[in-house]
């Protein structure tokens, strides 16, 4: 609970961004979103500024902390409309994972919405359907169209200011929504893949039968202005050619012990391959898991603080120039 005071007690121009007002109250709500074109249920985390005074507790979901939240609560009224960030998880991860960001952002004004990918977490984990990484970008899509409509919070979304933040597998989300052609996308090989692009359970005829022709074209979402990468992964997906159109704000950060995503293949090739991409790098013990809520006993505590408060401040100037202040 101290790292959440800490972070929204220090003034926005602390993080390079306007001084706007600033909520102490975070409320979190849970929205099962119905796809029914794709007869998917999309379970979503919101994440926003709640009325002050609501009555907060701390949650646990899973093995990892999470800080106060206000469940249900009102919504903070605001002259002005709150900018919308989706959040793509990673493999076998959940909407959950990256809780202690979205708590922050939304301290800051920003109204989060956080989905579970269909059959890809670790609750409700399909291989078969898992390994279609293209359907990420549809449930992303489908969630904005969702929460846009939703009576609650869809009279509070600014709908030209519209980011996203992918981690790990969610990158790969990221980059086709920003307009990047994997041209370049494989199907797995049993024998020969890197881990991130294979799944559990996964055989050699589901492979066979896989269709990914919907993973070479263009999926771009025009809504989404700005992108936050962290760990991105599928470098090898990409040619230069497919991701020179990428026009749109994006900011990529990377762990230097990444030895999921190596710098190298993935982040590196990103940022000097997209003409709009900058890329932070994180140093010392940092690795694919730093970017997680942190686990009850960690024993990578002093490095994820460090990191965590370097990706807060990060965050929060990026999608301040790229969202609030447009």
């Amino acid at each position: 609970m101290v790292w959440l005071a800490v972070f929204l007690c220090i003034p926005l121009f602390a993080f390079g961004a306007t001084q706007d007002a600033i909520t102490l109250d975070i409320g979190v709500k849970t929205i099962a979103f119905h796809d029914d074109l794709r007869e998917k249920l999309l379970l979503t985390e919101i994440y926003y500024p709640a009325e002050n005074g609501t009555k907060s507790e701390r949650t646990t979901t899973d093995i990892f902390d999470r800080f106060k939240e206000a469940r249900d609560s009102p919504i903070l009224r605001s002259n002005k409309k709150y900018p919308l960030i989706v959040v793509s998880h990673g493999q076998k991860g959940d909407r959950f994972n990256l809780s202690w960001l979205l708590d922050i952002l939304a301290g800051y004004g920003y109204i989060i919405a956080s989905v579970d990918h269909f059959g890809a977490t670790w609750s409700n984990y399909d291989p078969e359907e898992s390994i279609k990484r293209w359907n990420r970008t549809f449930d992303v899509s489908h969630v904005i169209d969702a929460i846009i409509k939703d009576p609650v919070f869809g009279p509070h979304i600014d709908k030209d200011k519209i980011g996203m933040i992918g981690y790990s597998l969610g990158s790969l989300t990221g980059l086709w929504l920003a307009g990047g052609i994997a041209t370049n996308y494989r199907k797995p090989d049993v024998q020969n893949s890197l881990d991130i692009e294979m799944e559990e359970g996964l055989n050699e005829q589901a492979i066979e039968n896989l269709d990914i022709s919907e993973a070479k074209e263009n999926l771009k979402d025009e809504r989404i202005k700005a992108f936050l990468l962290l760990a991105p992964v599928y470098g090898f997906a990409f040619s230069k050619e497919g991701l020179s159109s990428i026009r749109v704000p994006l900011l990529i950060i990377a762990a230097s012990e990444d030895d999921r995503a190596p710098i190298k293949e993935n982040a590196l090739f990103f940022k000097q391959t997209i003409p709009s991409a900058g890329m932070i790098t994180l140093s010392g013990k940092a690795d694919h898991t730093i970017y997680l809520n942190p686990p009850s006993q960690d024993r990578f505590s002093k490095e994820r603080r460090e990191a965590h408060r370097i990706i807060a401040r990060e965050t929060l100037k990026f999608f301040h120039r790229t969202l609030k202040e447009q």
